[in-house]
C-alpha cells in the first residue's frame, strides 16, 4: 500500500485528497487532505468515487475508428491518419469554413484542455468555435465585460469575511459551488451564521442550501431581473447609496431603473414588494455584505440583465472590491484570458441566425442550423473535446440528428456516449491517475489565494498517450503539418510565444533577459510542465514549478485583497454602471412586466453526486436522490390529477418522466434534472439508470440575446396524466 496525493479534477471546488493504493495501482480509499490549507479534509460524495471512476470498465483504452458501421481498435498512428484524411477531405470540398470544434466542461478540468483550446481553435481557422460556456456561464462574461471591460474579472464573494449573502439561483452546498471555488461551502454558510450574519436564498426550489439560510424566498423562474431591478430601484429612490469606485452612468441607471420599482416587480416574480424592499435595505445596512448569483439565473432569457444588476448591486452599496463584499482572486500564474483591451463583441457572427461570437466563440444553440443548413460555409466537420452537446446542449436530440449528416467527425473522449457514437474516430485520454493536473480556470474564482499541482500518480502504459500529445497531435492536424509532426514542436512554439512576451514586456520580471536564457531556466518535464512553471513566473507571487511539487499539499496565498484597479480596462477608465449595449435588453425586460407568465415553467436541478452528465457511470453515486424524476409541488399534482408517470411538453417536443411530490419545488414549477438521458449507451451502469434527456424540451431558438447563452431555466411547459 501506498498513500499519495491528488487535487479532485471533478468539480469546481479542487479539494485536496488523500489516495491509498495497493501494489497493482488500484485505488483502495479516499479520504480528504487535512493538509490542504483551502480544503482542509473536505471530501464529497464525487471525490470519494474518484477511485471508481478511474477505474471505470467502460473507459476506452485505446483509439477506436468506425468502418462500415463498426467500431475497430486501431493504433494512434492509424486514428491520426484517419483524422488527417477525414479533415483535409473536407478542407478539400469545402474549405476551412466547413470546420467547426466543440469544448465540453472536463477541458476546464484539465491541463491538455486549457492549454490547447486556443491553439486548436486558432489552427482550424474556422469561426464555428462552440463551448460548454454558452451552455453555463457566458452572460457572466459579457455583463463583467461590460461593467469593467474584462471579461474576465468575475469577482467571488468573499464568503469567508462577509456580514450578508443573498444567494440566487445557486445551490454551492449540493454543486460545491461554480464559478466560486469554495471547498466545503456548507461549513462556509454555517459559519456567515455563527458569526452573526444573515443568509437570504431566492429559488424556486427550497434547495438544500436554502434548508441552511436564515430566509427562502420562492421567485418565478427566470424573472430574477425583475427582482434585481426592485432592489436597485429601491437603493436609489431611498439613497441607499455607498459608492467607493469611480464609476460613469448612475444618472442612467436612475432611469433604466425607474420602471422597476418593487410594486411594479412583485406580480410577475411572485415576491411581495415589502420583502423586494426589504432585501435591498438589508443590503445596504450590513456592515459588509455580498450578492452571488449562478447557472439558475444564467441560463435564462434575461441571464446577461441578471449578472450585470448582480453586480450592480454589490458597487452600488459599497461591496465591489472590498473585503466581506465581492472580491477578485489573484493566482499564482499570469492571468489567463486577459488582454487590457476593453472588450468586445460580435467580431464576427454566425451564417445562419447572424448571432455574434462572444469571447471568440459562437452560441452552441445554434449549431444544428450550421450543420443542417446548406450553403457556402456549412458545417461538415466536427471536432468534440471532452463534450456530450446531445444531452447537455438546448434541444439535443436535433444536435444529434445532425451529427449523423456530418462528412467526419472526430471525438477527444474516454467513452462511447450519446455524442461520440456519431464520431467516425475517437481518440480517449488517459486514465485521471496518469494525468498531471493543475486548475488554471478555478483557482482564479477562489475564496481565498491558493494554488496546488497534483503530478501523475500511475504512469502510462506502453504505446499509450498522454491527453497533452492527443491535443497537440491533433492541433497541428488542423494546421495542416500532418499525422507524424512532432507534437513538442508545438510545445515549444507556445512556451516560445510566452517567452517572448516574459522577455519584451515592461515590468516583466524577465525584462531584457535573453530568450534562451530564459528557457534555460525553465523546469518541469514535459511541454505542459514547462509551459506551467513560466505562467507562474510571470504571475505575482515570483513561484516556479518546483515550488509546487516542494509543496505537495497547496501552497496557501493569503486572503482575497483589493485589484480591481489593475482589472480595470473600459475605455473611460470607470466602471460602466449602465453599459449602453444593454439598453435594448432592458427594455425587452420592461416589456415582460406586462406579459403574463405561463401556467406552468421548468427548470434543472443540482444533485450532489452528479456532474453534468458525466458521472452517471460511477455505481457508487446513482440511486438515492441522485435519480431522475420530475419534482412537482403535491398541490399541482392534487390539480393535474398527476399519478406516478406524466407527459411534460415543450414547443419543442415532449418526455413521459417518473413524478416525485415535492414541497421544496413553488406552485406552478416541475424541475427536472440536467444531463441524464443514456437509453442506448454502452456505459453500462448509466444504461441501467438512464433517466430522460431534459433537452428534448429545451428550445435552441430561445436563448439570452447579448450572449447567446442557452434557456434552461423558466421553459413554458405542460404537465398532464399518463394516459392508463
Amino acid at each position: 500500500m501506498k498513500t499519495v496525493l491528488r487535487t479532485c479534477p471533478l468539480c469546481d471546488s479542487v479539494c485536496g485528497l488523500k489516495l491509498t493504493l495497493d501494489d497493482a495501482g488500484h485505488v483502495t480509499s479516499v479520504k480528504g487532505d487535512p493538509d490542504d490549507p483551502l480544503s482542509k479534509g473536505f471530501i464529497c460524495p464525487k471525490g470519494a468515487s474518484l477511485g471508481h471512476l478511474d477505474e471505470d470498465p467502460d473507459r476506452l483504452t485505446a483509439p477506436l475508428v468506425r468502418k462500415d458501421g463498426e467500431w475497430l481498435e486501431v493504433s494512434w498512428d492509424e486514428a491520426f491518419q484517419t483524422v488527417h484524411e477525414g479533415l483535409n477531405r473536407v478542407i478539400d470540398a469545402h474549405g476551412r469554413q466547413a470546420l467547426s470544434v466543440y469544448f465540453g466542461n472536463p477541458t476546464f478540468h484539465t491541463m491538455g484542455g486549457i492549454l490547447y483550446r486556443m491553439p486548436l481553435s486558432m489552427s482550424l481557422g474556422t469561426p464555428n468555435v462552440y463551448s460548454a460556456s454558452t451552455i453555463d456561464q457566458m452572460p457572466k462574461h459579457v455583463a463583467c465585460g461590460y461593467l469593467f471591460g474584462d471579461a474576465f474579472a468575475i469577482s467571488v464573494p468573499d464568503i469567508n469575511r462577509t456580514d450578508y449573502l443573498l444567494v440566487l439561483g445557486a445551490n454551492p452546498v449540493e454543486s460545491n459551488g461554480s464559478l466560486c471555488t469554495a471547498p466545503n461551502f456548507p461549513a462556509r454558510l454555517k459559519a456567515l451564521r455563527e458569526r452573526g450574519g444573515k443568509l437570504v436564498v431566492v429559488d424556486p426550489r427550497r434547495t438544500q442550501t436554502a434548508e441552511l439560510a436564515d430566509e427562502h424566498v420562492f421567485v418565478r423562474p427566470g424573472t430574477d431581473a425583475c427582482l434585481l431591478f426592485g432592489i436597485v430601484h429601491t437603493l436609489l429612490a431611498e439613497n441607499l447609496l455607498s459608492i467607493d469606485l469611480d464609476v460613469n452612468g448612475l444618472d442612467d441607471l436612475r432611469r433604466l431603473a425607474e420602471p422597476f420599482a418593487p410594486a411594479a416587480v412583485a406580480g410577475v416574480c411572485g415576491v411581495d414588494a415589502d420583502t423586494i424592499a426589504r432585501i435591498g435595505r438589508e443590503i445596504a445596512a450590513a456592515p459588509t455584505a455580498a450578492v452571488y448569483s449562478r447557472v439558475g439565473v444564467t441560463t435564462t432569457e434575461f441571464g446577461t440583465i441578471t449578472q450585470w444588476l448582480v453586480d450592480v448591486i454589490n458597487i452600488l452599496t459599497g461591496n465591489f472590491d472590498r473585503p466581506g463584499g465581492v472580491m477578485f482572486t489573484k493566482t499564482a500564474t499570469m492571468d489567463l484570458g486577459r488582454t487590457g483591451v476593453p472588450y468586445r463583441t460580435g467580431a464576427f457572427h454566425s451564417r445562419v441566425r447572424g448571432l455574434p461570437e462572444s469571447l471568440g466563440e459562437l452560441p452552441v444553440a445554434t449549431l444544428a442550423d450550421e450543420i443542417e443548413t446548406p450553403g457556402e460555409g456549412q458545417v461538415r466537420a466536427l471536432i468534440a473535446v471532452a463534450g456530450n452537446p446531445v444531452l447537455s446542449a438546448p434541444g439535443g436530440p436535433r444536435i444529434g440528428r445532425a451529427m449523423e449528416t456530418l462528412d467526419f467527425m472526430v471525438c477527444v473522449d474516454p467513452y462511447l456516449n450519446e455524442t461520440t457514437r456519431h464520431a467516425d474516430v475517437i481518440l480517449p485520454p488517459p486514465r485521471i491517475l496518469q494525468m498531471a493536473h493543475y486548475d488554471f480556470l478555478l483557482l482564479s474564482v477562489a475564496v481565498h489565494n491558493y494554488t496546488r499541482f497534483s503530478p501523475p500518480i500511475l504512469p502510462l502504459r506502453p504505446g499509450q498517450l498522454s491527453e497533452p500529445e492527443i491535443m497537440a497531435r491533433l492541433t497541428m492536424i488542423a494546421a495542416g503539418m500532418g499525422p507524424d509532426a512532432d507534437p513538442e514542436l508545438l510545445n515549444e512554439q507556445i512556451i516560445g510565444q510566452f517567452v517572448d512576451g516574459a522577455v519584451s514586456t515592461p515590468g516583466s520580471p524577465y525584462e531584457g533577459m535573453a530568450a534562451a536564457e530564459l528557457r534555460s531556466k525553465l523546469e518541469g518535464g514535459d511541454g505542459p510542465e514547462r509551459m506551467l512553471d513560466i505562467m507562474l513566473r510571470l504571475g505575482s507571487y515570483g513561484l516556479t514549478f518546483n515550488d509546487l511539487l516542494d509543496n505537495p499539499h497547496g501552497i496557501d496565498l493569503g486572503p482575497l485583497r483589493p485589484r480591481l484597479p489593475e482589472l480595470l480596462c473600459t475605455a473611460s477608465g470607470k466602471v460602466e454602471l449602465a453599459p449602453q449595449q444593454l439598453n435594448p435588453e432592458v427594455e425587452r425586460l420592461r416589456e415582460r412586466l406586462d406579459r403574463p407568465h405561463a401556467e406552468m415553467l421548468l427548470i434543472g436541478r443540482r444533485q450532489r453526486r452528479s456532474l453534468n452528465s458525466w458521472l452517471h457511470n460511477v455505481t457508487p453515486l446513482v440511486g438515492g436522490s441522485n435519480t431522475c424524476t420530475l419534482h412537482v409541488n403535491p398541490d399541482d399534482i392534487a390539480r393535474l390529477g398527476l399519478g406516478e408517470q406524466a407527459i411534460i411538453r415543450s414547443a419543442n417536443g415532449e418526455l413521459v418522466v417518473p413524478v416525485e411530490p415535492s414541497k421544496t419545488i413553488m406552485p406552478g414549477v416541475v424541475s427536472l434534472p440536467h444531463g441524464w438521458g443514456h437509453a442506448g449507451t454502452t456505459q453500462g451502469v448509466a444504461a441501467q439508470h438512464a433517466g430522460v434527456n431534459a433537452n428534448t424540451l429545451t428550445d435552441e431558438s430561445v436563448i439570452d440575446v447579448p450572449s447567446g447563452n442557452a434557456v434552461f431555466n423558466g421553459v413554458p411547459v405542460t404537465v398532464s396524466p399518463l394516459a392508463a
